[in-house]
């Protein structure tokens, strides 16, 4: 049996919790489909939740009824894929890392007194956690920054890690195609570099004075910031605080 040791939020979706732990998001269909895909590719796979999701039956901005979990499963057409959660070490006596447990304990945790699985992938957005641990070569990473979420890409990255053909077995196993999937995916991003790279040179022709509402071009101190607010909005991560 191959095990996916799920993430939610930041994964699932392009949202991750603030401070108030109750202040949860639904499910993002085009990363659901990133995981109906690696359920497609590995068919013997199953779920288990490493997300602070676990702590929660029903997620009231899904369905205030139905547990997320038979929400998900549904989504996924996939009932009973989800097996388990990892432990919830928080405030016992096994921890690590300045006395705060950790995902990435929680998941050594489960893999300590679970039968060894043929093979494992971690899908997190926030991976510094797993640096230097077992786990490293394991994780797929939704970059908690830049808000991918589990898409075509990684969900390829983690069929990849669960059949052994990157990671810490990989000079054994079989190099695999890239499947179709990462195509229309790496369209997309081609096209939108394109449109950025448009965009910046249109700026740069403005600040040097030569088209545009600016006669004379404008400050040469604020064209990093120009810069910095398109590359923001076209990666969809645009946030004033991020460059002022």
């Amino acid at each position: 049996m191959k095990l996916i040791f799920l993430d939610i939020d930041g994964c699932l979706n392009r949202q991750h919790f603030g401070k108030d732990e109750q202040s949860k998001f639904g499910f993002d269909d085009e990363c659901v489909n990133g995981l109906r895909y690696i359920l497609t590719c590995c068919p013997d796979a199953k779920i288990v939740i490493s997300s602070v999701w676990k702590k929660f039956e029903k997620e009231p901005r899904v369905s205030e009824e139905v547990p997320w979990i038979d929400v998900l499963e549904r989504k996924l057409g996939a009932e009973g894929v989800v097996i388990g959660k990892t432990p919830d070490m928080e405030g016992t006596a096994a921890t690590r890392h300045f006395g705060n447990c950790t995902r990435a304990d929680e998941i050594l945790e489960y893999l300590g007194s679970s039968p060894k699985p043929e093979s494992y992938v971690v899908i997190d957005d926030e991976i510094s956690c797993y640096k230097g641990t077992m786990l490293e070569d394991h994780v797929v990473d939704c970059e908690i920054k830049t808000g991918k979420g589990l898409d075509a890409v990684n969900a390829c990255m983690a069929v990849r890690i669960l059949k052994g053909a990157i990671g810490p077995n990989a000079a054994d196993a079989d190099q695999e195609m890239v499947p179709n999937i990462c195509y229309q995916s790496l369209f997309d991003d081609a096209r939108n570099m394109a449109d950025t790279l448009r965009k910046i040179d249109a700026e740069l022709a403005m600040a040097a004075q030569c088209k545009g509402d600016c006669p004379g071009g404008y400050p040469p101190e604020r064209l990093l910031p120009n810069l910095c607010e398109i590359m923001y909005s076209c990666m969809g991560d645009y946030n004033n605080e991020r460059y002022n």
